[in-house]
Parts: structure tokens; sequence; C-alpha cells
């Protein structure tokens, strides 16, 4: 969010951390685990937007032929600190490799 930030508050600022790509990458973990995107709009321009005015996310609990989920309490924690809209909020790289969901075996 941070460079979307940037362009539409029409600042040339190039330079960015690391953590905007733990954002990026807990897109890919969320589209990977759920099959759909993280955020929604049907241009580039208003999903940026939604992401910066309220950075709301949608995690289904039910899957698209109607099952229930697989999705756990340890993944919505580590896409709700991987989607902090503030990047020095958001969690780094050593928190993620720790993380529960990272951690946990599969049963």
């Amino acid at each position: 969010p941070e460079i979307w930030k940037n362009k539409l508050q029409g600042k040339n600022k190039t330079g960015y951390s690391l953590k905007a790509d733990i954002w990026s990458s807990g897109c890919i973990f969320y589209y990977l685990l759920t099959g759909i995107t993280p955020f929604f709009g049907e241009e580039i321009e208003t999903i940026c937007s939604n992401i910066l005015e309220n950075g709301k996310y949608f995690i289904p609990f039910v899957n698209k032929d109607s099952s229930k989920s697989d999705i756990t309490i340890e993944f919505i924690d580590l896409l709700t600190k991987m989607f902090k809209i503030n990047e020095q909020e958001r969690i780094d790289w050593i928190d993620i490799i720790n993380h529960p969901f990272v951690t946990t075996p599969i049963n």
C-alpha cells in the first residue's frame, strides 16, 4: 500500500522497504489458500483506494463448493499481521518464519 499511497498523493518517492514485499506475499498466500484475491474492484486504482481507505478483506470460511473451508486461526492471524496498512506495524520476515501458521505441522 505504501507504493500506491505515494502515487495517489502525487509523490515521486520510489523507495520502499521489504515490508512492501510482505504485503505482496500476504496477497499471494491468501490467493493460494482461498482461490480468490483478497481485495476487490474493477480497476487497479479502485482496489488500491479501497485498500488505503479501510484495508478490509474478506476471509471465506466456506469453499466455492459450499464445503467448510480449511482456513485456520493461525492463517487469519498471519494475514492480519501481513496486511497492516502502516508498514511499521507490519510483521517482519523473521516473525513470519516463526509464526505458528508456518511452523505447525499439517495433520
